[in-house]
């Protein structure tokens, strides 16, 4: 079976804190929830992020509902099979970490794109995020969706997660700034993303998972 992990619960959207999740496969198997009061219903949030060059080897693999392509105009990619149109966003911006005279710096507007984009994501199947190498302006827009679809999470927390899965994540300040702004997050977001500390030198990254828990909408 190819295609992007599922999730089942015996209680639909329900993520039990208390016990760990099983994967069977492509399914995300979470457990009967125990009825308590003050526990609310979990699911599994899972963004891919990658390079350009792996973006149908993704996209084949993990089966992502939505898809995001931040390249250079010249640059940019038609949508691929698997993904429908509408569900894939084509923010058109270089990686660049301050503005630059001939080139598309990183602006508000772009990642309130990207923010109501996410609104459309139901969690049900991944997203994917991907820049021209899986390195900056993709791991931004995976951190900041992630800040945005579980907005009660820790922001260092997330941003630890991100390291963790992606030692070579170095994402892009402009995007973190502005998402910073935009989500009223008070500087936390980019403190987060300082404290992760220096990226592991690569050329282009990996598809990775870089997956969290977050509250059902």
């Amino acid at each position: 079976m190819s295609g992007g992990l599922k999730i089942f619960s015996p209680t639909p959207g329900f993520r039990s804190r208390a016990q760990p999740l099983r994967i069977r496969g492509n399914v995300i198997v979470t457990p009967r929830p125990v009825a308590r009061a003050g526990i609310e219903p979990y699911i599994t949030l899972m963004i891919f992020v990658c390079p350009k060059s792996k973006v149908e080897e993704a996209v084949a693999a993990h089966g992502p509902s939505h898809l995001v392509s931040l390249l250079g105009a010249e640059a940019m990619i038609d949508t691929p099979a698997g993904v429908a149109c509408a569900r894939h966003l084509k923010l058109s911006v270089n990686d660049i970490p301050a503005p630059e005279e001939g080139k598309v710096a990183p602006g508000a507007d772009h990642v309130a794109e990207l923010l109501a984009f996410t609104e459309d994501w139901t969690m049900e199947a991944p997203m994917l995020i991907h820049c021209w190498a899986g390195i900056s302006r993709s791991t931004a827009a995976a951190y900041i969706v992630a800040c945005a679809s579980a907005p009660t999470a820790d922001e260092f927390v997330l941003a630890k997660t991100l390291r963790a899965a992606a030692p070579h994540a170095q994402p892009n300040p402009l995007l973190i700034a502005h998402a910073d702004d935009l989500l009223g997050r008070d500087g936390r977001m980019m403190d987060a993303i300082d404290a992760i500390g220096e990226a592991t030198c690569v050329v282009e990254g990996p598809i990775f998972p870089f997956k969290i828990g977050a509250a059902a909408r």
